[in-house]
């Protein structure tokens, strides 16, 4: 449903669909701070989702702006 959504607005090999945890506006020791990253492994688990919302986000120099695209649940 989520491809055949988004079909025709992205050029090809242009969106990547991810999940954002967290997101970092500044860091004291970024060197370090990406050298700690590389190091951080999350095993892969499977899970069901019943729902989820679909937003885009766009960052700004104030803060990142964020818009509700749509809603799928089961």
């Amino acid at each position: 449903q989520i491809e055949h959504a988004l079909h025709g607005l992205f050029s090809p090999g242009h969106f990547h669909a991810h999940l954002t945890l967290a997101r970092v506006t500044s860091v004291e020791h970024k060197k370090e701070f990406k050298e700690l990253l590389k190091q951080v492994s999350v095993p892969p688990i499977e899970f069901e989702v019943k729902s989820f919302v679909l937003v885009a986000s766009t960052l700004t120099p104030q803060r990142p702006m964020y818009k509700l695209i749509a809603h799928y649940s089961q």
